[in-house]
């Protein structure tokens, strides 16, 4: 196929799918996560703003398939999303990967409900219970969560770079990747939300860059740490070795939330608080009011939220 009829394919399909404004006409999570991954629309803070709106009107859940899971979270993170990324690796529901694994999954399932919930096979056609499509997850895990991604230039994985994304809720992360090279591994634990401690270890024969993930400029004067004796554009240039490194982060992980600072939507969204509105206060707020903090839902139904139920709930989310 020519240049001339590439180009002249990628008109009409933008024109047939897109708006003048840049718009993406299929309202799909898959559909807008293809348009970030090869750049087909001409206005991608339009497009991002889309897939945020489509993942809080589905509780922060996928509603992707073959196509669209594997692609999800590297997707996410790399166009600043990564809080919908995360919440979507630690989501304890069905769809979800952590919903397998209290099943009893050491595998990941052909389908979200391949296993059902009393125990049960639900089907025998099409339900690998070892499939790659939605076993991709591991790819974000290894590239951005531990923050081991490969380089195109490096053959081998001669090179590395280390950029691990950080996450409260998880606390911490410790991986290691065999390759062709030799044993390259990052480990970060989050010793309190305003401090890091990162250690790397590069084989022999390999190389890496490393990203400190909200480091401040002056973590990087210390030149008594070798992780530090070489510095280009920002970036830790590394030998073989081991390093380690703590410091305090630039701003803190730890979410404050509040009964009139913080929506429904994002207390549900962290599962502590979920479970507690959920088993302790038998809270069920209407889906059609999850952005508005719980004063303003109690304000316009009294009957569905109690005094009581405030103040506990308020009482809770001081001590986190």
């Amino acid at each position: 196929m020519s240049l001339i009829s590439v180009r002249s394919s990628t008109y009409f399909v933008k024109k047939e799918y897109y708006s003048v404004t840049g718009r993406c006409c299929i309202k799909t999570q898959t559909a807008l996560l293809l348009t970030l991954k090869y750049h087909l629309s001409d206005n991608e803070e339009l497009t991002k703003a889309q897939l945020r709106k489509l993942f809080d009107e589905n509780d922060g859940k996928l509603k992707t398939g073959f196509v669209g899971t594997p692609l999800m979270c590297n997707i996410l993170t790399e166009n600043g999303m990564d809080d919908i990324a995360y919440g979507l690796l630690l989501n304890e529901e069905y769809p979800g990967w952590l919903s397998e694994v209290k099943l009893g999954a050491t595998t990941v399932w052909e389908r979200w409900n391949s296993l059902l919930g009393d125990g049960t096979i639900s089907g025998i056609g099409m339900n690998s219970m070892n499939h790659y499509a939605y076993g991709s997850i591991l790819e974000w895990m290894f590239r951005h969560a531990a923050g081991i991604n490969t380089t195109d230039d490096a053959p081998g994985l001669r090179r590395v770079v280390f950029e691990p994304v950080l996450n409260w809720e998880l606390r911490c992360v410790r991986a290691s990747y065999d390759s062709p090279c030799g044993l390259y591994r990052c480990a970060w634990h989050l010793t309190d939300p305003a401090h890091v401690e990162l250690e790397v270890e590069v084989p022999f024969g390999g190389s890496a860059k490393l990203c400190l993930p909200l480091a401040p400029a002056s973590v990087m004067n210390d030149r008594t740490n070798p992780m530090f004796s070489n510095i280009q554009d920002g970036s830790c240039l590394l030998s073989a070795g081991t390093y380690k490194v703590c410091y305090e982060l630039t701003k803190p992980l730890g979410k404050k939330y509040s009964l009139d600072g913080s929506t429904v939507r994002e207390l549900f969204g962290n599962s502590q608080i979920a479970e507690f509105m959920e088993k302790e206060l038998a809270l069920d707020i209407p889906v059609q009011y999850m952005d508005n903090t719980v004063k303003e839902t109690a304000a316009l139904f009294p009957p569905a939220v109690t005094d009581w139920q405030i103040k506990r709930l308020g009482e809770y989310l001081q001590q986190l």
